[in-house]
């Protein structure tokens, strides 16, 4: 589908502004060609964003942006919080991109550094494949053994809307009632859930630098 005009002038007139120059129709069109792919809803939001922060315009910033609204940590935030669950006691949130991260580094055995790095690369590779295809975010719920943090845990999660009440009511049954949730991937015996037991095989070291 050829790219809207109203999108075509919106960046023409927020390069204007912000870079102080005009934007051929063959530029704006090498320009969006790198982008338009994460939708034009979402680039148009971008680009106020930009505006908003009044600094150059780019491509780069507006992937930024873009990357920005759809809630996913960023690479290192993700490896402090797979590294965080990696105690079987805590609970917490993880999104799909994080799981099959995990699931990656967790064969570098032995070695913290060779771990991180693929579980930064593996990362940014789905979250981009995610973006590509307009996948909305999705977390779940891995659970740990210790059933006060894991309280805490779910009342944070339903609070940033990472799970919803009733999937927090059916890993415990103190939440208030609520439509049992088809697909939560945690269980309510206390036992470690198979993600942990990725997680605990995850080799873990200080951060490089």
């Amino acid at each position: 589908m050829e790219t809207g005009e109203k999108l075509k002038q919106a960046l023409a007139a927020a390069f204007e502004i912000l870079n102080g120059g005009n934007l051929s129709r063959v530029g704006i069109e090498v320009f969006l060609e790198s982008i338009i792919h994460y939708g034009e809803g979402r680039i148009l939001e971008a680009l106020k964003q930009c505006l908003r922060d009044n600094k150059r315009l780019t491509p780069a910033a507006i992937i930024q942006r873009i990357e920005a609204q759809d809630g996913r940590p960023g690479p290192e935030e993700a490896w402090a919080l797979v590294s965080r669950l990696k105690d079987e006691e805590l609970s917490g949130t993880l999104t799909d991109e994080m799981a099959a991260a995990v699931h990656v580094s967790r064969s570098l055995h032995g070695d913290p550094v060779a771990a991180r790095m693929a579980f930064l690369e593996c990362y940014r590779a789905e979250c981009m494949a995610a973006r590509r295809a307009q996948r909305p975010i999705h977390w779940f719920f891995s659970s740990g053994t210790n059933r006060a943090y894991r309280a805490d845990a779910l009342r944070e999660a339903v609070a940033r809307a990472q799970i919803t009440a009733s999937q927090a009511q059916l890993i415990d049954p103190s939440f208030a009632q609520g439509e049992t949730a088809k697909k939560v991937l945690t269980n309510r015996t206390g036992e470690p859930q198979p993600i942990k037991k990725l997680l605990a095989a995850l080799p873990l070291g200080k951060k490089e630098g």
